[in-house]
Order: structure tokens, then C-alpha cells, then sequence
């Protein structure tokens, strides 16, 4: 995040969106669209939104108030909004602590919608392997990130440490143990 402001700041909007297991309840499109569609409007400069965003904005709000919002109002707002930037970087962490796949699909999809709505926006994915999302972005590039054994080792022998009344013989076990289901054995 740092060396995307550093490098595209002043003219590009950097959305950050990290899914954590522990709030998958609160995991709706609606919010996950809602925070997109803020962080945009935070990416202005003070006092430079747009006159017609400030006023859809308005709009979108009186029909969450009503209870009248459908995720296409989210969606053109945002892309509206995102035309604003020359670049803009949308950036999904830990997608596969988002809620079930049915509405991993369905973000996913709304995602490949606000790609095709610009040219200026990027997107960066990152899950574990089990997750696809290459039949949403066929053209994307794809990155294997894995922990290498030895630094596995180290965390796992510092964080066995702290418990001097396992025998090190356990803490052996443990540790063999655990190596072998970071590598899928």
C-alpha cells in the first residue's frame, strides 16, 4: 500500500479491503460495496468531490435510509466515482475469509464488473489456493506466496518456547507435525 501511494498518490485511489474470519456474519455485499464506495470519496482531495457525486451520493444515501438501495445504484456510483482517477487500485485481502462461495461468487462478480467499468482500475486478490478467481479474471496474473520451511521452523520452535512444561520431545513431535500439514502431508 505504502509504495502504491508513494508511486501513484496524488492521482489515484488505493481501496483496501481485508476479510477477517472472525466477522464473516458481517460480511455483506452491501457493506463490502459501502466501504469501497467511502474510501473512493476519502481518496479526494478536501473540498474537490465532484458536485454530481456529492449529489448522487445524496441520493443513494436516501434510498439506504428507505430501504430502496440495489446494488446496481452501489455499483454505478462507484464507477462513476472511480472515472475521477487516472489509477485506481482495488485491493481484496484474505478473500477466502469472505462468507460462503455463493457470496464469494457474488462479490467476485460485482468486482469483475467495476474492472469492465474502467480502464484505469486494477485489481489484487490474495487467498489461499483453494480459492479460484481466474473464472471471474481470466486475463489476471496468478502468484504462489508460500513461507519458507526453515522460517515455518523458527516460528514454530519460538512460539513452542513459551511452554516450558512440554518435554522437548513433544515439542518435537509438535513441530514435525505441524511442518508436515504446512506442506499438504
Amino acid at each position: 500500500m505504502d509504495r502504491l501511494e508513494h508511486d501513484f498518490g496524488d492521482h489515484s485511489a488505493i481501496i483496501y479491503m481485508y476479510f477477517d474470519y472472525k466477522e464473516q456474519g458481517v460480511h455483506k455485499l452491501t457493506n463490502v460495496l459501502g466501504s469501497i464506495l467511502k474510501q473512493i470519496c476519502q481518496a479526494f482531495k478536501p473540498g474537490l468531490l465532484p458536485n454530481e457525486i456529492r449529489r448522487d451520493l445524496s441520493v443513494l444515501t436516501t434510498k439506504i435510509r428507505t430501504r430502496q438501495v440495489d446494488l446496481k445504484d452501489y455499483t454505478q456510483l462507484i464507477v462513476q466515482s472511480m472515472e475521477s482517477f487516472a489509477r485506481v487500485f482495488l485491493i481484496f485481502d484474505a478473500l477466502d475469509e469472505y462468507g460462503s462461495d455463493g457470496a464469494r461468487q457474488e462479490l467476485l462478480r460485482t468486482v469483475e464488473e467495476l474492472q469492465h467499468g474502467g480502464t484505469n482500475i486494477h485489481v489484487l486478490i490474495t487467498c489461499r489456493p483453494h480459492i479460484s478467481v481466474d473464472l471471474f479474471f481470466a486475463s489476471s496474473n496468478s502468484i504462489e506466496i508460500r513461507a519458507h520451511d526453515s522460517d515455518l521452523e523458527l516460528l514454530i520452535r519460538a512460539k513452542l518456547s513459551a511452554y516450558s512444561h512440554i518435554s522437548a520431545n513433544l515439542k518435537e513431535d509438535i513441530l514435525i507435525e505441524l511442518m508436515s500439514m504446512a506442506n499438504g502431508t
